[in-house]
């Protein structure tokens, strides 16, 4: 692995953007610059499925919203079946993208197995996705008798698919990690795929990633992108009962402004180390010096603590190396409501106080000239931010002067201008911040600077130093390990299947209990949704799956209101129960950490349950439109209340992958920064890799990492079948039998904290994460690749000491495809295997298992599951057999590693008093993670 000195800044390579006036840099620059606004109304022709009356509340809303959002997908070698079922805002990805690509120049670095890395910043569900719910909600909505009518069942089922779409594809469609995925795929890039969400918050955190990674010496560049689309009625609604207004201009700070417009667009920046980019040779167009978050645990609401923001912008500064009066100007990213408005004015009131006389600070915000665009507010405060500084000119503000002088005790200290300016000042160091706020009480801060001010920058700050404590340790004082400190981990909470906890899933596994059943009715309608033949739309030809037995609709003892229990989606509860008792094996409650800096990274769908199920509440008549093609004498079931008023201010909070982070935080009263990660059926391990980066460089000093997804259900039922997916009977790994996975519902929760700190506070340490790393296939978007998987397993053992003879048992993914399982076992071989490895041959067979034969496929919990069960056998030095049905397929590549399928369980001797165990996990998209973790009797 390459040693890098985490201190340095990062240098912006590459920028791209796409507004519904600027369609790239140039125009975006002359926009911002100039002040320009071209709010309008919302345009209710895109959203013609939607009920009357909820378009009625939408006739004057004002935002800034593209008129159409069908951009085109044929230059970027989309296939029709794809184009069909993918996401319209992939495309507004990919427009950026191409931008950044040639705006960095990768063209020119883009090698064989290059670690050029793409994560995506998102929010809320896709077109794609609400037209699949759509389709589903449209055969559900009969009475069980009315479906016994097969031919009119027929005509319903084709009458859905013409309206709405149908292709084999669309459950790959709506997944975000597509995305990042697809753009990987177009220009042939290699590093890691991650879609991350977190509310308002999400550029940020996609930011972050990025840091951690290039910082860590993981990448070499990494692509960040964020979007947002106006893509359901529900999105806005949800959003005005958080505040953000409906309608009037946009006026920031004024005493009339009551809440942002909404704004669609997206923007993206290319990252690298200042030191490769300047040895690159690399036109830099700013350096982003400091990055710096303050976490409440408040739940779904802008913490509106000025002492917090303050001491965000404190923290960043300390990151770049600067004092906070070196700052000449300010993006305040927010979204205008009075309690966030008054902390804001407080927070830049004290950045004046320190001001020197007559250096002025120049107040501005993005926000009033492109809308609040969300997940994306953050990348377009970055990028116009960048190119303020790129210009070296003040853009015009949209704010009014007067309105400032009259809120801000340091009057003379704040300016703006209705007109643009050179930056001037005595230095020539162009210092920036980008100061911003969330839905989940997050506050963040980013310090950009031009290069030559970060080469002027003396006494940097290394990151590793800047904990809860705030202890700085300079250049000179600070060491760089050429082997990352392993995470302990040292607390555990999981269920799957029929298991409810921790000790009951490992005690089915010695017991070789089998989890895959008959899906019940009320799961899988069969008079509707089953066919027992060949796949066809809208209907399941597969009925087995590992449904969850636990489910937690006690949750009194977290005191939460009823009403926000009855808004929450039932992942959030799960997940809410099992983060307690993981946090509960770890001594959290009794140790009371003083001063915790923490973080909680669920692996998650995106789109949860409850949003789906909103969106199908309010296109209501157009189903029962269609539904009356087949069935003339169809009415729709009495709905007892308005499906308006009941969207209030805690629907959003149910609604997001994010949300359910929100909800551990609040309820357990951990200060934690809390976001959703999404990597298809490696999501785990994404979440996973970014929580190792932060400890590992001290951003935080407890994570509670992990997944969780309920697959078992209807719409994951039909929408894997259209492609093929499952299997007919069950899930059988690595023999001849494989024909497809079964679903399988599960969560698992990791709580992990730096070795070092976990032996000093006398922790029970169940395993270490050594290393994990990731790679993309750069291929197709469903067929797996021995090559990519090989490279993300190079890249973990490149962060060790130890060899791949060392590693006694792997657990696989298995997901029980003969394709895929054949490109697993090759990928193993070309790393494991003797003949790659003949310096060290390996002394004993390397044992292989896989926990989805017993608990089936868990999709975005997988790697939980297989960590879950690695760590266990670890700790118990016993490692479990897997389920074979049917003889062990005799094309895998067994004896040349050589290795052997673990079918008993077996006694796990130590290797010189250690042992060691690797994990892979692996997604749609060509997205590949392997974890390598070990753990002694010393432990």
């Amino acid at each position: 692995m390459k040693v890098v000195d985490t201190q340095q800044p990062l240098a912006i390579v590459g920028v791209g953007c796409l507004y519904p006036q600027s369609h790239n840099v140039e125009q975006f620059w002359q926009q911002f610059v100039q002040a320009n606004t071209y709010f309008s109304r919302l345009p209710l022709s895109r959203f013609q499925i939607y009920d009357s009356e909820v378009k009625l509340l939408f006739s004057n809303w004002q935002g800034a919203f593209f008129k159409t959002v069908d951009f085109d997908l044929k230059r970027f070698r989309i296939p029709p079946i794809y184009r069909k079922a993918i996401a319209s805002i992939t495309g507004m990805y990919l427009d950026v993208a191409e931008q950044c690509f040639h705006s960095a120049a990768l063209q020119n670095q883009v090698a064989k197995n290059n670690k050029i890395d793409v994560v995506c910043g998102t929010c809320f569900g896709f077109d794609s996705t609400y037209l699949n719910t759509l389709k589903l909600a449209g055969i559900t909505s009969l009475d069980e008798t009315l479906a016994t009518d097969t031919k009119k069942l027929a005509l319903l089922k084709n009458l859905l698919h013409e309206y709405f779409g149908c292709s084999s594809h669309d459950r790959v469609g709506e997944m975000g990690s597509s995305i990042p995925a697809r753009i990987a795929s177009y220009f042939g890039l290699h590093g890691r795929i991650q879609a991350i969400e977190s509310a308002d918050a999400s550029g940020f955190f996609a930011l972050e990633s990025a840091a951690l990674s290039l910082q860590a010496g993981l990448s070499d560049a990494v692509m960040v992108i964020t979007a947002q689309c106006v893509e359901s009625l529900l999105m806005p609604l949800m959003l005005n009962k958080k505040g953000f207004s409906a309608s009037g201009g946009s006026n920031p700070f004024s005493f009339e402004s009551n809440g942002a417009l909404l704004g669609e667009g997206a923007a993206g920046v290319v990252l690298k180390r200042l030191t490769d980019a300047r040895d690159n040779g690399d036109y830099i167009y700013a350096v982003i010096s400091g990055i710096a978050s303050n976490n409440s645990p408040c739940g779904f609401k802008y913490n509106a603590d000025s002492k917090a923001k303050l001491s965000t912008v404190e923290k960043a500064c300390t990151y770049a190396g600067i004092n906070i009066n070196s700052i000449d100007y300010i993006d305040c990213i927010f979204a205008e409501n009075e309690s966030d408005k008054a902390a804001t004015l407080s927070t830049l009131d004290s950045i004046c106080a320190v001001k020197k006389k007559g250096l002025p600070l120049y107040l501005n915000t993005s926000v009033g000239v492109y809308g609040h665009t969300f997940a994306n507010a953050a990348m377009t405060g970055v990028v116009a931010t960048s190119l303020a500084i790129h210009h070296q000119t003040l853009p015009a503000s949209v704010l009014n002067n007067h309105e400032i002088s009259d809120l801000l005790h340091k009057s003379s200290a704040v300016t703006n201008s209705s007109f643009k300016q050179p930056w001037y000042n005595d230095s020539n160091r162009y210092i920036a911040s980008v100061m911003g706020a969330a839905l989940n009480g997050l506050n963040w801060n980013i310090i950009l600077s031009d290069p030559l001010a970060s080469s002027k920058i003396s006494n940097l700050v290394n990151q590793k130093s800047v904990n809860s404590c705030d202890k700085v340790v300079t250049q000179s004082e600070a060491l760089f390990d050429s082997e990352p400190e392993p995470i302990a981990i040292v607390g555990l909470g999981s269920a799957f299947g029929q298991s409810d906890s921790v000790n009951a899933f490992w005690q089915d596994l010695l017991a070789s209990t089998d989890h895959l059943q008959r899906i019940p009715d009320d799961v899988l309608p069969r008079k509707k949704f089953y066919h027992n033949g060949p796949s066809q739309y809208l209907s399941s030809y597969a009925e087995i799956g590992a449904i969850l037995q636990r489910q937690d609709s006690s949750l009194a003892r977290f005191k939460l209101f009823p009403k926000r229990i009855a808004r929450m989606d039932k992942v959030q509860k799960i997940a809410l129960a099992i983060a307690e008792e993981a946090l509960q094996d770890s001594g959290f409650f009794e140790k009371q950490l003083p001063d915790i800096n923490a973080a909680i990274i669920v692996a998650s769908n995106l789109c949860l349950s409850k949003e789906r199920e909103n969106v199908a509440n309010l296109c209501r008549n157009k189903l029962t439109e269609i539904i009356q093609q087949a069935y003339p004498d169809y009415t729709a079931s009495q709905v007892t209340h308005n499906v308006i008023d009941d969207i209030n201010h805690l629907t959003l909070d149910g609604a997001l992958a994010s949300g359910t982070a929100s909800l551990i935080a609040q309820s357990m009263q951990l200060p934690a920064a809390p976001f959703a990660v999404e990597a298809a059926c490696a999501s785990t391990f994404a979440a996973l890799q970014n929580a190792v980066l932060a400890l590992q460089q001290r951003r935080y000093n407890l994570v509670l990492a992990g997944g969780i997804e309920l697959p078992v259900n209807l719409r994951d039922l039909v929408l894997c079948s259209a492609q093929m997916m499952l299997s007919k009977e069950k899930i059988s790994p690595f023999t001849n039998q494989a024909d497809g996975f079964s679903p399988g519902d599960g969560a698992a929760f990791f709580v992990l904290k730096r070795l070092s700190d976990a032996k000093q506070a006398g922790d029970k340490i169940y395993a270490t994460i050594d290393a994990i790393a990731g790679s993309a296939d750069a291929g197709s978007m469903t067929a797996p690749d021995a090559e990519g998987q090989t490279l993300a397993i190079e890249r973990a053992f490149a962060q060790v000491k130890y060899k791949p003879s060392d590693v006694q048992y792997v657990e696989a993914h298995g997901t029980g495809t003969r394709l895929g399982d054949m490109a697993e076992l090759t990928a193993l071989n070309n790393v494991y295997g003797n003949e790659k490895n003949s310096a060290k041959a390996r002394s004993m067979p390397l044992m292989i298992g896989s926990v989805k034969a017993s608990n089936g496929h868990t999709f975005a919990a997988a790697g939980g599951a297989g960590l879950m069960k690695t760590v266990l056998a670890l700790h118990h030095k016993i490692i479990p057999a897997t389920l074979l049905r049917g003889k062990i397929d005799p094309r895998l590549p067994l004896i040349k590693i050589p290795a052997e399928i673990v079918s008993s369980n077996k006694k796990w001797p130590a290797s010189n008093s250690r042992r060691y165990a690797a994990v892979s996990s692996f997604g749609t998209g060509g997205i590949n993670y392997h974890l390598l973790v070990s753990a002694s009797d010393n432990d």
